[in-house]
């Protein structure tokens, strides 16, 4: 039955993914070094540290005749971005964009940056927290803007407002610093207007948790309560320079829509393969990333030279 079929597709893919994480699993770092893999607990200090943290990964779904020259939409101050390390082994693209909260738009085309500036200060990230945020707000518009807000301002004066008016002090009780943080964000999400300020500069939409971690599944912007929000806070994500690909240090992607684009792989290390530098390639599936040995997926860094793909091979 055709139901059944494309079932049994599906359960393939699955199993091949698996096999083929557990492969690079093996090697530590995929590069065939046999090395043994950092602790996790290691992975996710380093990962919530900007200062040691320089290797992000960002998906973007465009029509197919927008060509992008910046990590975001033009009017965008900033954009959000994810760890590399965190999709080490490679997960399928569904996955990806539900750990961002982020849609899988099957009917448009994936664009799928890895960024890795030379000069850190080219992206300047920040863990996307309310702290860091309301710093942001408070640098970016406090050249133009004085409190209190006068009759009539543009609603980006409000915003700088309340961001002025945040302090983060500290407590021994850990629950109170945080919870003045994730009032003074929800406040400025609860108003139409300034959340319409923050959403257009630099993102953030109502299932921003503030916490320095994309909520995942959140992408469908259903009410979820504390707890859940909790649970589904798994994955870094920072706010960095709306910058150039090339000043990002990125290497591109392009994949076109095609029937099982979702269950494919999103490798980082293919993107760092594949892609351009400051442009974006356009390839036709996704795949994991190969070595000379072709152990992966049969395609091999001589392949891909052969056709014509210029390929970094310090991944």
């Amino acid at each position: 039955m055709p139901t059944s079929g494309r079932a049994d597709v599906w359960v393939t893919r699955l199993v091949m993914l698996a096999a083929a994480a557990l492969l690079a699993a093996c090697g530590g770092d995929g590069n065939g070094s046999g090395s043994v893999g950092q602790a996790p607990a290691l992975i996710v200090d380093r990962s919530h540290d900007v200062e040691r943290t320089n290797d992000f990964l960002r998906i973007i779904f465009l029509p197919a005749g927008v060509e992008p020259t910046t990590l975001g939409a033009p009017s965008a101050v900033r954009v959000f971005v994810g760890a590399s390390a965190y999709f080490l082994p490679a997960l399928a693209l569904a996955e990806v964009a539900d750990f961002f909260g982020a849609p899988d738009v099957t009917d448009r085309d994936l664009v799928a940056l890895r960024c890795r500036p030379n000069d850190p200060a080219a992206l300047d990230a920040r863990l996307a927290s309310w702290p860091q945020v309301f710093s942001i707000i408070r640098s970016d518009l406090g050249e133009q803007y004085t409190c209190p807000p006068s009759t009539g301002a543009a609603p980006e004066n409000a915003v700088y407002c309340l961001a002025l008016a945040y302090a983060d002090d500290a407590d021994r009780v850990v629950a109170r610093p945080l919870a003045t943080a994730l009032e003074f964000g929800a406040g400025l999400l609860e108003d139409t207007a300034s959340a319409g300020v923050v959403r257009t500069r630099y993102g953030i939409y109502p299932a921003f948790s503030g916490l320095g971690l994309s909520v995942k599944g959140s992408a469908d912007g259903q009410p979820i309560n504390a707890e859940e929000a909790l649970q589904a806070a798994v994955s870094p994500e920072y706010l960095v320079r709306n910058a150039t690909l090339a000043d990002g240090g990125c290497r591109c992607i392009r994949v076109a829509p095609y029937a099982t684009r979702s269950m494919d792989p999103l490798d980082p290390r293919f993107i760092s393969q594949a892609g351009d530098l400051g442009r974006c390639r356009s390839v036709a599936k996704l795949r994991f990333a190969t070595d000379p040995d072709n152990r992966v997926n049969g395609q091999g860094l001589r392949q891909l030279k052969a056709a014509g793909i210029e390929v970094e091979t310090g991944l």
